[in-house]
């Protein structure tokens, strides 16, 4: 059973088969990346591996090396100053990599296209009281009217007539 320690280091310890109490033989250190001894009981392989200190290694590819252990990558002059797999590089500011030419839009430079004017966003009238015999729910949700300002929770922990005190002086106080 191929198992691979992925903690720092485990100890090992053969155990007599009939007691496994008494230890039969010398201790046996696993440093990460080694292989769990075949003599470790399954039931013990099972806790270390749902305790995420082993992990079954089932593909053993002489081929795969560790991301460590791989050289860093050669830059060419077509590939931009940081790759996505260079996470620790500084990212190029776009005045280093944008000509003068592409860093502004034509048009804009030429002033034919006007600046954009940002809308001023519209707000919803303000709709009328409820009636004071409509029943808290009608109320709850008139309070959550962005111009009233509560939130849902603090309609809910109200009582019906403390409420309608609140909203009403809101209504006013937005109305103004």
């Amino acid at each position: 059973m191929p198992y691979i320690v992925l903690a720092g280091q485990l100890s090992f310890q053969k155990t007599k088969a009939d007691d496994t109490r008494v230890p039969d033989g010398p201790e046996e250190i696993v440093r990460k990346g080694g292989q769990v001894p075949e003599y470790v009981p399954a039931f013990l392989v099972g806790a270390l591996s749902s305790a995420g200190l082993v992990v079954w290694a089932e593909d053993q590819r002489p081929d795969l090396v560790p991301f460590e252990d791989l050289p860093v990558q050669a830059r060419t002059p077509d590939q931009p100053p940081v790759l996505p797999s260079d996470p620790n590089g500084m990212p190029p500011l776009l005045s280093d990599i944008l000509t003068p030419d592409e860093q502004r839009p034509a048009e804009v430079e030429t002033g034919d296209v006007p600046p954009a004017v940002e809308p001023t966003p519209a707000v919803a009238p303000l709709p009328a009281l409820p009636k004071a015999s409509d029943s808290k729910d009608v109320w709850e949700q008139y309070a959550t009217h962005p111009q009233i300002g509560m939130t849902l929770g603090e309609a809910e922990a109200k009582n019906k007539t403390d409420l309608m005190a609140e909203v009403k002086r809101r209504h006013e106080a937005a109305s103004a």
